[in-house]
């Protein structure tokens, strides 16, 4: 997590700014931050988020949003991971990535969340 938002602009590294710009969907200064870390040689510079994830209301990508669904339905990791065909560590990945972007402590506080904000509905 980049404190950056405690400390003056001036001392923001550039990957934490291309973590808050992600975050506030500035792309267009997101991709030149990208371009600058290229540029000064850093590998494994991250691609972003694709557009249907930026699209999205929370900012949840296409297999997120089918977890919080499951989710929603009271299932646990091991049982989620049964479902879509992925490990049970690719589950709690993607719980907790669910968790960070509903600002959420549990799975019931963030499936209760995106029922508010109306984000099952639309799965």
């Amino acid at each position: 997590m980049c404190p950056s938002t405690l400390m003056p602009p001036r001392w923001i590294s550039k990957d934490c700014s291309l973590t808050l710009t992600d975050s506030l969907g500035a792309a267009r200064l997101a991709t030149r931050i990208r371009g600058e870390l290229r540029d000064e040689g850093i590998k494994g510079v991250p691609a972003g988020p694709r557009l249907s994830t930026r699209q999205h209301s929370v900012g949840l990508t296409a297999r997120q949003a089918e977890v919080l669904a499951l989710m929603a339905e009271g299932l646990s990791n091991p049982e989620i991971a049964d479902r879509p065909f992925i490990s049970s560590r690719t589950a709690e990945h993607h719980v907790s990535a669910i968790l960070s972007k509903l600002s959420a402590a549990t799975r019931e506080e963030a499936v209760g969340i995106a029922d508010e904000l109306g984000v099952l509905a639309s799965i």
